[in-house]
């Protein structure tokens, strides 16, 4: 069983119920359905986007243009998502895609002009693909770069930027059967089958796989050998439905990682949900979105925390279970590490004049590109390619030191609190909102104050007569919160 913050959940429901009217900005690149994107880290203006049935978006304006690359010629509209790009640091000519029904990895040396075919399984040994992110390469040795077979939890590894990949081992685990004559439990050795896969920057031979029953195993050798570590989800009903489809970590500190999981059936509850690590990988605890689906995550260094964007994700398999399952057009950003969350939800422009069926408003992939402090947010999802050209960084710079605390609660009286606030931006003139709610999430009070030029704000707020227990105070400043928690005897 997981521990559950409770605390957390209370700040996300009064974080959800806010409604922001000014979280616009996101550009739509693409008006097609999308599965991953990536920058060329030597220009920025060169984007290259996955799409559908075996195809690439180029653009080499930043993403108002765009070329349709096909990677087999003549073979277009598939089922083949391309969900795992990947831009070679040093040598950007070299670009790989993989991808879920594609069945092979390809490989270009001239920006994507032409394609060949570098791994697949011969014969009629079946598809190898890729369901999340699980393509990557070694930080430090980008010639090194690895891709995880889905179904079959191979481990492929190239150590010539791509040219050629190697099997170098598979990742096995016990699944759970039960025999439907007697309903005995029973478990039978097999492979794990990959959700996906990322490594870690600290130590580059540590490569963490996330499977498709929520499993979490580690490598310390570079993927040789693999140790089963941790189960996130509990599922009511099946546990191979509790796909990770994404695992990141911090550049600040790289011990503390993120995950998502997706599930497909409602009825599968305690599922799905956003997961945080703070040992590297080894325990990982459920932080916010409890059963929901979903399927992208990417974090970067804000402060003394990081900041967070989650994409969500339903299977429309059947009406009933796309309608119930939340997770389709959820975007969510927090900029504490988890704690308190901002909606884009209806802020996105999801319809897509072509869409036979109207948009599917699922987001395959969120990624930060660009250089520290002034990185783009990148969104691939069934609605199209997007981009937030400004995300809003600069509205920290010249704030708090990184180990300053930035509010500061304290009970003058049964009915008034006492709140010292420190703006992470003390040199702009704006107004501050401020909100209380009890353990049960109920909302206490609101109120709102200014601040010109001040490094610190003293406020007593006057509140309903507070009985003992646990409360939750938030300031609301632009598109940055803080939270922190006050109990009264």
């Amino acid at each position: 069983m997981k521990k559950i913050l409770l605390p957390v959940f209370i700040i996300l429901l009064f974080a959800q119920e806010f409604a922001y009217s000014d979280l616009s900005g996101w550009r739509r690149m693409i008006a097609k359905d999308t599965y991953d994107v990536w920058v060329n880290p030597k220009n920025p203006n060169t984007i290259f986007v996955g799409g559908g049935g075996h195809v690439v978006y180029r653009s080499y304006d930043g993403g108002y243009k765009w070329d349709t690359l096909e990677t087999v010629p003549g073979l277009t509209g598939t089922s083949a998502h391309f969900n795992n790009l990947f831009i070679h640091p040093k040598d950007t000519n070299v670009i790989l895609v993989a991808g879920l029904n594609f069945c092979q990895v390809r490989r270009s040396t001239d920006n994507g002009d032409t394609w060949e075919m570098v791994l697949s399984y011969p014969g009629q040994k079946g598809c190898l693909s890729t369901n999340g992110k699980s393509m990557f390469f070694k930080p430090d040795q980008p010639d090194t770069i690895y891709v995880g077979d889905f179904m079959r939890g191979v481990i492929y590894r190239s150590t010539n930027r791509g040219a050629t990949l190697d099997s170098l081992s598979t990742i096995m685990t016990k699944w759970r059967f039960e025999d439907p004559n007697t309903g005995e439990i029973y478990f039978e050795k097999g492979n794990l089958t990959i959700g996906s896969m990322t490594i870690r920057d600290d130590s580059t031979n540590i490569i963490l796989a996330g499977g498709t029953n929520s499993e979490v195993h580690i490598s310390t050798d570079g993927g040789l050998t693999w140790a089963f570590t941790d189960v996130m989800a509990s599922p009511l009903l099946d546990y191979s439905d509790s796909e990770i489809t994404r695992m990141v970590f911090s550049d600040r500190n790289p011990r503390v990682g993120y995950a998502v999981i997706t599930y497909l059936f409602y009825a599968n509850r305690q599922n799905g949900s956003l997961y945080k690590t703070i040992d590297g990988g080894y325990t990982w605890d459920m932080v916010a979105f409890p059963d929901t689906s979903m399927w992208a995550v990417d974090c970067r260094k804000f402060g003394n925390t990081e900041e967070v964007f989650i994409g969500g994700y339903t299977e429309d398999f059947y009406v009933h279970d796309s309608i119930r399952v939340p997770g389709v057009k959820i975007v969510r950003r927090s900029q504490d590490g988890g704690m308190t969350w901002l909606p884009y939800d209806n802020t996105i422009d999801w319809y897509v004049k072509d869409q036979q069926y109207g948009p599917v408003a699922n987001v395959w992939s969120i990624r930060y590109f660009g250089p520290e402090g002034k990185e783009k947010i990148y969104m691939a999802s069934e609605a199209g390619a997007f981009v937030l050209d400004d995300p809003g960084a600069s509205e920290v710079a010249g704030g708090l030191d990184e180990d300053e605390q930035s509010i500061f609660l304290s009970k003058k009286s049964d009915r008034t609190i006492t709140l010292v606030y420190k703006p992470y931006n003390p040199h702009l003139r704006q107004k501050l909102r401020f909100r209380i709610v009890n353990s049960l999430g109920k909302l206490l009070k609101t109120a709102s104050f200014s601040s010109n030029n001040q490094k610190a704000i003293r406020k007593d707020i006057y509140v309903p007569r507070l009985t003992p227990g646990l409360y939750i105070c938030q300031v609301i400043e632009g598109l940055r919160s803080s939270s922190e928690l006050i109990i009264i005897d």
